[in-house]
């Protein structure tokens, strides 16, 4: 549903009016395939800014159908055929990120006016070469970035190795790989996708004790039976573990580690950790 229909024609100009105050927002290119997850970082701070700011005049509006409006009237923008179409004069903040290289009639040019290829040649050493900015430099992406773009995997690592996995009392963890993609709107605040895999990891730890305390009873059994060492052993002073599942507790007690190693995730990890802990002595207390 477009803004207009559900709140008016003051909505989607109050909508433009915050727009032209953020360039990194409408200087993203866009396409009739553009979601709202491909904006890069920076314009995805400013355009949760947007939506709030809107949300406190138009009480439920949401930032898709936000996005879907904005997103018809950027394309319509530049069409020929839309020329007097009634918005043109509240987004004239557009016209300087549309610039069009003249490639279709470059044929027609004299050869000395005629765009140059970009070849390596030994014969052109006339253009000075371009200095990499020392902040960033080249060939190495953003510490930032970098960090985004791994943190979301983390907790699918976590789920996937084949030892945890290997347990019959855990259940398997592959989400969509999608659901991690795009922010969601939880109750009208934003969740970053990092939130999000830490929430649902967190849900599956929770959802497991029932078959771990069940667990236990089949590993008091085989205590019986001599089947097994009494007593828990403990790695490194952390998590305790029957030798039966050294390897899971091992990688397991690993990939905490690497969690948090990431800025933000120290607590998160901490949390489960303690969790976990819980739930295994608790699994000795019943098997002694």
């Amino acid at each position: 549903m477009s803004l207009t229909t559900k709140y008016g024609a003051e909505c989607v100009k109050a909508l433009l009016e915050e727009i032209a105050k953020h360039p990194e927002v409408y200087e993203v290119p866009l396409s009739q395939h553009t979601t709202i997850r491909k904006f890069p970082p920076c314009a995805m701070v400013s355009w949760r800014g947007i939506i709030s700011n809107l949300r406190e005049i138009f009480i439920g509006l949401t930032s898709d159908d936000a996005f879907v409006t904005w997103r018809y009237m950027r394309l319509q923008y530049f069409k020929s055929s839309s020329s007097s179409w009634m918005w043109k004069r509240h987004m004239t903040f557009l016209d300087t990120t549309h610039r069009r290289r003249p490639m279709a009639v470059s044929h027609a040019l004299p050869p000395s006016q005629q765009p140059r290829r970009r070849e390596a040649s030994l014969e052109d050493s006339s253009s000075p070469p371009i200095e990499a900015s020392p902040a960033l430099p080249q060939g190495q992406p953003r510490l930032d970035q970098a960090l985004l773009n791994d943190a979301p995997a983390l907790p699918v690592e976590v789920a996937a190795l084949p030892a945890l996995q290997a347990l019959p009392h855990l259940p398997n963890y592959r989400p969509e790989a999608d659901e991690h993609d795009a922010p969601i709107d939880v109750d009208g605040d934003w969740m970053e996708p990092m939130d999000q895999a830490v929430l649902e990891l967190r849900e599956e730890v929770d959802s497991t004790t029932e078959r771990l305390e069940q667990h236990a009873l089949a590993v008091a059994a085989e205590q019986e039976a001599n089947l097994m060492m009494p007593g828990p052993l403990v790695l490194n002073g952390s998590l305790p573990y029957h030798p039966e599942n050294q390897i899971f507790y091992e990688n397991l007690e690993n990939a905490f580690m690497r969690i948090g190693t990431h800025s933000g995730w120290e607590e998160h990890a901490s949390e489960l950790r303690r969790k976990i802990a819980q739930i295994v002595n608790a699994i000795h207390e019943e098997d002694e």
